[in-house]
């Protein structure tokens, strides 16, 4: 199902994630397209010291920031 997202897509997770392994997240993140149908690279942020359910309200507020900005911009094109 992966390879047919087009939607952008931002992958957060933790590298002291016990419970989902990050290699998990990383292979998530291989099968989803380069880019969405809109032209938004795929972004993986890997938050240090974060384990599971334990991603920084900051962080987790940015990466939303970011990708609304880039939609934002794609669709003022």
């Amino acid at each position: 199902r992966m390879p047919n997202v087009d939607c952008p897509v931002v992958i957060l997770h933790g590298n002291q994630d016990d419970t989902v392994p990050i290699d998990l997240a990383r292979r998530l993140f291989a099968a989803v397209p380069e880019r969405s149908k809109s032209g938004i690279p795929k972004e993986f942020i890997e938050v240090e010291g974060a384990g599971h359910n334990q991603i920084p309200y900051g962080a987790l507020m940015g990466a939303i920031r970011n990708l609304l900005q880039k939609t934002d911009s794609q669709s003022s094109q």
